[in-house]
């Protein structure tokens, strides 16, 4: 009958949490809420939830609930955190307990900054040590790594069990499908770039101290409009849809890929010489395009309509090189560098394609002269 009494109490926390989020306002409060059913279900006095702001990063959002309010502040202030690497390497290490959830016995993280020490006596536990913890790691349906939930002094003293901690993953899974729909808010609908409003947030971020260097790419799509006004905006969501692969194979998966504006896309790198080829890339890609060389650009795996018209793409990049420079005014160097390289080539139009030309309405669609893709490095 307790057993039964726990579960219920267990599954209460639970619905009380995932209705808890849906009136919250910020994703701050939300992981509050979570944090708090964990408490509230009465397997653990305290959890924590650490979240990675973006892929180019470490810093995490906190969020916890049992935890002093000391204790949170120095996290947020120091911005301590477990890196994904460290993540992985416990995950290798500690004792699977099912989905995404392993016990991590005293030692492995116990000196860590980013670890919150127990305030409980030894005595208070039966074979749990006070520097015992238990770890949750938050992943996103294509395999990202989110960050992770950590929760520590059992109420009943003991070594969490496969049995035990089946609440805690609903837990974490509901973080990390809130985390799955909050993230897609970054995203481009069409591309699934990240979106203008995400890349305003990264450069606010890059011009808080310590300032890291980094590298900025900026390219456009030539003659988009002219696309969507003669052959419709299905004909312009290829060409957009062709120069976002061309963008994310150039400067690979490690890099942040954005597209800002229509026609625009930018690229972030954490290494300030991380996007010098990029644009030679850029380049060659177009050209590969253009010869219909479909497996040489995208490598044979993406699922984009061929476009009726020659693409046309000029790229210019920028580095910080001091910590004084603005991270926007990087950006804008790339841009500039990007509009040098266009006027070299005379601005870049599009050229029809042999073959058929898509509807386009009453009467013959005019036809601009070809032009080469140009990138500046």
């Amino acid at each position: 009958m307790a057993h039964l009494s726990a579960e219920l109490r267990q599954f209460r926390a639970f619905l009380q949490a995932s209705e808890g989020i849906l009136q919250a306002e910020t994703l701050q409060d939300k992981l509050s809420v979570v944090a708090q059913g964990v408490v509230e279900s009465g397997l653990f006095r305290r959890c924590l939830v650490s979240v990675y702001q973006h892929e180019l990063t470490e810093a995490v959002m906190f969020a916890g609930a049992g935890v002093a309010a000391r204790e949170l502040a120095r996290l947020r202030r120091g911005g301590s955190s477990l890196t994904r690497a460290q993540v992985r390497r416990l995950e290798a290490e500690g004792v699977h307990l099912g989905e995404h959830c392993y016990y991590i016995p005293a030692g492995l993280v116990a000196s860590h900054p980013a670890v919150v020490p127990s305030e409980l006596p030894r005595e208070a536990f039966r074979d749990w040590h006070p520097d015992d913890m238990f770890l949750a790691t938050l992943w996103s349906s294509d395999g990202q790594l989110f960050g992770f939930l950590t929760a520590d002094d059992p109420e009943d003293g003991c070594i969490p069990t496969p049995d035990s901690v089946r609440t805690l993953a609903l837990f974490a899974n509901l973080v990390s499908e809130l985390l799955e729909r909050e993230f897609s808010l970054r995203r481009d609908a069409l591309t699934r770039m990240y979106n203008g409003t995400f890349l305003d947030e990264v450069l606010d971020e890059l011009d808080r101290p310590p300032r890291p260097p980094f590298a900025a790419l900026f390219a456009d799509l030539d003659n988009l409009k002219w696309v969507n006004d003669h052959f419709g905006h299905r004909m312009g969501d290829q060409y957009i849809l062709a120069a976002a692969h061309i963008v994310t194979a150039a400067v690979g998966n490690s890099v942040l890929t954005f597209r800002p504006y229509g026609d625009e896309f930018v690229a972030i790198s954490r290494e300030p010489l991380g996007l010098a080829e990029a644009p030679g890339r850029m380049s060659a890609a177009v050209d590969a395009w253009n010869r219909g060389d479909r497996l040489t650009l995208l490598g044979g795996g993406a699922e984009v309509d061929r476009p009726e018209y020659l693409l046309g793409m000029s790229a210019g990049t920028a580095a910080r090189t001091h910590e004084q420079e603005n991270a926007r005014t990087v950006v804008a160097r790339a841009e500039a560098a990007m509009y040098a390289r266009k006027r070299e080539v005379h601005g870049g139009r599009l050229g029809r394609r042999h073959g058929p030309s898509p509807a386009s309405g009453p009467g013959p669609a005019p036809t601009p002269p070809p032009s080469p893709a140009g990138c500046a490095p």
